[in-house]
């Protein structure tokens, strides 16, 4: 479910002007008209989670970040949590992690 973006991902860590481009810091793609539900836990713990639904088209969507959304991570290891649901109430999940440079 997430999409080619994340093997492109820098080894050195995302910069935060990056995370915020419209082009994503990765995409996800899940069955169309299915519920996507992403979580981002970073530095500053699960009190300062980042969170967000929105329905899939079928094609890979972009994922970036706001100016505020990095502050609230923070600096270092953030882990996305990203879970689809159809129509049908089955669900799937994928997890990915990257370093958030800001």
């Amino acid at each position: 479910m997430l999409g080619a973006g994340v093997g492109l991902l820098p080894t050195g860590g995302t910069p935060s002007p990056e995370a915020q481009q419209p082009a994503g810091l990765l995409t996800v793609q899940g069955e169309p008209l299915a519920t996507i539900s992403l979580a981002c836990t970073g530095g500053n713990g699960a009190a300062n989670a980042v969170t967000r639904s929105f329905v899939a088209a079928g094609t890979p969507q972009p994922v970036s970040l706001t100016a505020d959304e990095i502050t609230k991570l923070g600096e270092g290891l953030v882990t996305l949590d990203a879970t689809q649901t159809d129509r049908a109430g089955n669900s799937d999940s994928s997890s990915v992690t990257f370093t958030l440079d800001t």
